[in-house]
């Protein structure tokens, strides 16, 4: 069955997706070797994880934080 999803992770999930887009997209880049390729398979990849964001979140929760507990 689907995924509840509630009004905090509408607002959450979008900030995320921002703040990581670039990043999944540059190691994609790494691994591909393809600029488009990379960035169509982080722009892939982010929306799939909104379809399972209640494990995420409480991924996020369990490190530390939000950002996944890393520090920039």
């Amino acid at each position: 069955m689907g995924t509840v999803v509630d009004d905090a992770a509408s607002v959450e999930f979008p900030a995320f997706f921002e703040q990581h887009h670039a990043e999944l997209a540059c190691l994609a880049h790494l691994l591909t070797g393809e600029a488009d390729t990379a960035d169509d398979l982080a722009a892939d990849a982010l929306p799939a994880l909104w379809h399972r964001w209640d494990r995420v979140h409480a991924a996020m929760a369990a490190r530390g934080g939000e950002s996944g507990g890393r520090n920039r």
